[in-house]
């Protein structure tokens, strides 16, 4: 009876050790140029651009030097920024910070052990499935449909290399 013990508790140490082995960690991947112009066409983007332009108005308004040098400054810098971010591949991880909880729900609902930039996934091991999980992310995120179409055309397209240096 003994020896029956140990031997169904081997095959059980075995066929457990095998289910483990076979199954792979899941890593999400997205492609952040598609985040960044769904983020860039959202009501909290486009508040912030308004607030920076009023500031920028009001600053010429009571003559603020320091204030206009500044702005003028950052809104070529930011229009750079919003190319490399949405033609290249710059990170968008400030964006993806804000969306935590939505994170959180396609990780799970997805078995998913992290979720990143296709960009910026440099290396993964062979027991590492990698998962494309950009259009259930925009669904999380509600993207329009509209978003969601441009992707289909964007995928296609490698990232720009010099994104940060377009011209408008």
């Amino acid at each position: 009876m003994n020896k029956l013990f140990i031997c169904l508790f081997a095959i059980l140490l075995l066929i457990g050790a095998t289910s483990n082995a076979s199954s792979k960690n899941r890593i999400g991947t997205y492609d952040s140029r598609i985040i960044a112009i769904w983020y860039f066409n959202s009501p909290e983007f486009q508040k912030e651009m308004n607030d920076m332009r009023e500031s920028f108005k009001k600053a010429k308004e009571t003559n603020d030097t320091v204030t206009i040098k500044m702005l003028e400054q950052k809104g070529p810098l930011t229009q750079r920024i919003l190319h490399d971010k949405g033609f290249g591949r710059g990170s968008v991880a400030e964006i993806i910070e804000k969306k935590k909880d939505e994170l959180m729900s396609l990780a799970k609902s997805e078995n998913l052990i992290a979720i990143v930039s296709k960009w910026e996934l440099n290396y993964s091991t062979s027991d590492v499935e990698v998962v494309d999980v950009t259009i259930k992310l925009l669904e999380t995120l509600k993207a329009t449909d509209k978003v969601i179409k441009m992707y289909d055309e964007m995928k296609a397209q490698e990232p720009l290399k010099d994104a940060f240096f377009l011209e408008d």
